[in-house]
């Protein structure tokens, strides 16, 4: 059996902050789960496994210093001495990885361990990877459960399902084998890292309730039947967990971790309606419900008065919406599968059963004009929601427009250092509208226009109207 160090890079968005309990308070996170879950199904099989959360230990341990988490992560390699070393990353993080990566490459030599990267970014951008990383013995791509216990154990890189290794010169890749029954795996053991860390009591994400919460992420499925152009997600073979399976680790996370919220991490729960109708009866059949406030997400599309009530008496306090455009020809773009009749109707819904909601939208988008973004302002005046937020697009790597434009020329990637505005809509951010046929100063302006408005309502609760025109 190996002994294996799975490592979680930090986000650079909190490099320099000074922890308080004030602080976390007021900033929701969510834990790694598929991470934990990986880590709990490997030690089930008899391996070693820990798990290094740079996320908590840069905040915790080193300050908000990334050059002391640097330092830590080069000590604790040393105390643990593993066999194999594993980071994950996903493309926002992907920065934070490298450097992470960097450290290991140089310690690969004296400690002599494998080295290993997993997660969407190195998925997607397998050969680059490969490329900026020297030092990497494999990578693997999707779910990596089965894959990365052979590998463990000691099997042939032709023989490991899921991987990605260098051949004579060049990646070779094998097929992927998942887990199919979904409940074969064990629930996902969250004494690995420090779960009090993402469990302290927070506003942010249940904010309808106004009370702080103690929250742990439940997903019941994997993959998604959907083909939105913009996610990496979409690769339309859903696989879901039975729902005794999901009622009985809730009520386990709620004995174990005293948790009194869970956020359903799932694409939509109303991707499989009759799941989300049986998981809500079986919360207010076992009084679930009666202590535990829940948030999930769902398309539009999928809505109707009947299920919205059902999810209210079995405790969701909260649905996400990805309404993404007011124009209609912007969502066939995105090959959403929504119109902006399903969007209204969606949010006439919501609004007569009294059911919060947040409304999440994508300006930038490519070959979106001002006239797109105007109709997504004046949709947004119109059905006023509870709250919500305005992302500026980037072509997620995996997704089907992420690889239209690369085929096109409009994405090259020549540096690492390319990779640093990705997934990252704040000021700083040259990148922003690049897509869009608007210029870029009358896209910032539209974009930070709504986002004002959004914020109004996070900080003050009040839901406001939107002065926005041409």
């Amino acid at each position: 059996m190996s002994k294996l160090l799975l490592i979680n890079p930090w986000s650079r968005d909190e490099e320099g902050v000074v922890w308080s309990f004030a602080y976390q308070k007021d900033y929701w996170r969510n834990p790694y789960k598929g991470l934990v879950q990986l880590a709990t199904y490997l030690r089930k099989n008899g391996h070693t496994v820990k798990i290094l959360d740079c996320e908590r230990d840069l905040l915790i341990e080193a300050g908000g210093n990334p050059d002391l988490m640097l330092k830590l992560i080069e000590s604790k390699v040393r105390y643990l001495h593993p066999d194999v070393v594993g980071v994950t990353a996903m493309t926002y993080r992907w920065m934070e990885a490298y450097k992470i990566l960097n450290v290991l490459t140089e310690l690969k030599p004296e400690l002599r361990f494998r080295l290993i990267l997993g997660g969407r970014h190195a998925s997607s951008e397998t050969e680059m990877c490969m490329k900026d990383i020297p030092g990497l013995d494999c990578i693997f791509h999707g779910f990596a459960e089965v894959g990365l216990n052979k590998y463990l154990d000691g099997d042939p890189l032709e023989e490991i399902p899921g991987a990605a290794f260098m051949s004579q010169g060049e990646v070779k890749r094998t097929p992927n084998e998942v887990v199919n029954d979904l409940d074969e795996l064990p629930w996902p053991d969250w004494s690995l890292i420090d779960s009090s860390f993402y469990t302290h009591p927070n506003i942010r994400v249940h904010r309808s309730t106004g009370t702080p919460l103690r929250s742990l992420d439940t997903i019941c499925s994997r993959g998604c039947n959907m083909a939105c152009a913009f996610c990496s997600g979409a690769d339309g073979k859903p696989k879901w967990h039975s729902v005794n399976y999901i009622l009985d680790y809730i009520e386990w996370t709620q004995k174990t971790y005293q948790t009194n919220a869970t956020i359903f991490q799932d694409s939509s729960l109303g991707n499989n309606k009759t799941f989300l109708v049986k998981l809500c009866e079986g919360l207010i059949r076992r009084n679930i419900n009666k202590k535990l406030i829940w948030t999930c997400n769902m398309r539009a599309d999928q809505v109707d008065t009947e299920t919205v009530g059902l999810m209210y008496r079995a405790g969701c306090r909260l649905i996400f919406i990805g309404f993404e455009s007011g124009s209609e020809r912007i969502l066939n773009l995105m090959h959403k599968g929504c119109t902006v009749e399903d969007n209204i109707r969606c949010a006439q819904v919501l609004e007569d059963a009294e059911m919060p909601y947040w409304a999440s939208f994508i300006l930038g988008y490519p070959g979106e004009t001002e006239q797109d973004i105007y109709e997504t302002g004046k949709f947004i005046e119109k059905i006023n929601p509870t709250t919500g937020w305005v992302n500026a697009f980037f072509p997620s790597p995996g997704s089907n427009i992420y690889k239209k434009l690369k085929r096109e020329g409009r994405i090259t990637v020549s540096s690492i250092y390319d990779w640093i505005n990705y997934g990252r809509t704040g000021e700083g951010n040259s990148n922003l509208g690049l897509y869009a046929e608007i210029p870029s100063e009358r896209f910032r302006y539209c974009l930070f226009k709504l986002q004002g408005y959004f914020q109004k309502i996070t900080d003050t609760g009040i839901k406001r109207e939107l002065e926005f025109s041409k």
